[in-house]
């Protein structure tokens, strides 16, 4: 990630004067973050070292985050007010949606790094990393974050909503990571089952893994929304890929028809934390 310095002059050369310019930002392709990634999963790589050469700095995430949530607060504030002297016109009445999509498309290093963690399964590190991202922002906010999240919570379920599905006849049927396979990386997350946590989270998989078993796929399930907040409204596939895994442990955990259905604590805050607020924001 460290922009190589050019090489220095011949002996007894002289340069002609440059004007100043700027700093070059160190380069953040995504394949360069992936594979940044795959050393700190590998642990060839020390994450905190790692995060002092990214751009921007943690207190500029902060300023931009606050400046948007500022521009929502006007703009939700204005909403019962009518302006009788007509200087209402003079407002810029989209600040807020241009502040929103400009941190929805930011491409900064540290967003980056955590959806390159995220692609490649190292879930330790990327929720060690989101932890310390939602102390000066939304990641889920953002794009790139947002979609690998996403991506990765449909990797998780589809062998469990496909486990009774038929043989396709012509053969083997494409699964999930067609739609996603250039940029994600979810089969190189380790096999630790166990890794201790921090910011008051007792255990944190080092790497998630898809199941045909609901009871081990659930807490899983929590793990990736507690990020993705209600935010998965962009992705409809995974919405009622969600509601179809809601249905289908009902069933699991029911069979008898009916019989009265007692939720799962976690099935409850899985409905009403997330599911039903995303549902609530799809156009």
């Amino acid at each position: 990630l460290l922009v190589h310095p050019p090489a220095p002059p011949a002996p007894g050369a002289r340069e002609a004067p440059k004007p100043a310019q700027p700093p070059l930002a160190p380069p953040s392709r995504s394949s360069q973050l992936l594979a940044v990634a795959s050393l700190v999963q590998a642990g060839l790589v020390e994450l905190d070292t790692l995060w002092s050469y990214l751009d921007p700095a943690d207190s500029a995430l902060t300023q931009l985050h606050a400046d948007m949530m500022s521009k929502y607060e006007e703009e939700v504030g204005s909403l019962g007010k009518v302006d009788l002297g007509g200087n209402a016109s003079g407002k810029d009445r989209n600040s807020f949606d241009r502040a929103l999509q400009t941190f929805n498309q930011a491409g900064s290093q540290k967003l980056r790094l955590a959806t390159a963690l995220i692609s490649v399964n190292c879930w330790s590190a990327a929720h060690r990393v989101l932890v310390h991202l939602q102390s000066m922002c939304k990641p889920c906010l953002n794009h790139h974050v947002r979609s690998a999240l996403c991506d990765l919570l449909k990797w998780l379920i589809w062998p469990y909503l496909h486990k009774d599905a038929a043989p396709h006849p012509l053969g083997k049927q494409a699964g999930v990571e067609s739609t996603f396979q250039c940029t994600r990386r979810f089969g190189l997350g380790s096999e630790d089952t166990e890794k201790s946590g921090t910011n008051g989270h007792a255990f944190v998989p080092a790497a998630l893994s898809p199941s045909t078993d609901s009871d081990k796929l659930l807490p899983q399930i929590r793990l990736l929304l507690e990020h993705l907040e209600y935010f998965l409204h962009t992705d409809i596939y995974l919405l009622t890929a969600l509601w179809k895994f809601i249905l289908a442990y009902i069933k699991e955990q029911h069979p008898a028809e009916g019989s009265q259905v007692i939720l799962d604590e976690q099935l409850v805050a899985i409905i009403y934390r997330h599911l039903l607020p995303a549902a609530s924001l799809v156009p």
